[in-house]
C-alpha cells in the first residue's frame, strides 16, 4: 500500500480542573467552543462535533495519522487553556483537569453520537459528569 488511510473516530470527554462550573452555555457556545475548532482547524485536526457543558467538553472528532491522541489532546487542551487566560474569559485563572476520557466510534455511531454530544447541556440538568463517565466505561467490553 503506497499510502496510509484511516478512519478512527474518537469521542473525547476532558473537565475543567477539579470539575469547576466555570461555563456559562452563553460563554461555551460564543468564546470557548469557538476556541477549540480554531485551534483544532489550525493544528489540522477535523472536528465533527463539540458541545459541553459548565465543567466538561465532548468532542467527535477523525484522529490524523500524524498524530497521537495523547499529542492532539495536549495541543487542544494547552492552547485552549492557553487563550482563554489569555483573553481572560474569566476572574479567575482557568485550567483544564488532567487526563481525559476517549473512546473509539464506529462508522455506524456517528450519527447517534453527534447527536449525544449536541444535547449536553439538556442531559447533564439529570446527569453529573461523574455518572456518564461511569456509564461510559460500563459499556466497555474487554475481551
Amino acid at each position: 500500500m503506497s499510502h496510509s488511510n484511516n478512519n478512527l473516530w474518537i469521542h473525547l470527554v476532558w473537565s475543567t480542573k477539579e470539575k469547576c462550573p466555570f461555563f456559562t452555555k452563553d460563554i461555551l457556545d460564543n468564546k470557548v467552543l469557538p476556541l477549540i475548532k480554531e485551534i483544532a482547524i489550525k493544528e489540522g485536526y477535523q472536528i465533527d462535533a463539540i458541545n459541553g457543558y459548565k465543567d466538561h467538553i465532548h468532542c467527535l472528532l477523525l484522529l490524523p495519522n500524524s498524530v497521537s491522541l495523547s499529542t492532539l489532546v495536549k495541543k487542544l487542551k494547552g492552547k485552549s487553556s492557553f487563550l482563554i487566560n489569555e483573553n481572560e474569559f474569566f476572574k479567575n485563572k482557568f485550567q483544564w483537569g488532567i487526563g481525559y476520557f476517549a473512546v473509539s466510534v464506529s462508522p455506524r455511531f456517528i450519527n447517534s453520537t453527534r447527536s449525544y454530544i449536541s444535547a449536553q447541556w439538556e442531559k447533564h440538568e439529570k446527569l453529573s459528569l461523574d455518572a456518564e463517565l461511569d456509564y461510559f466505561e460500563s459499556l466497555t467490553v474487554i475481551t
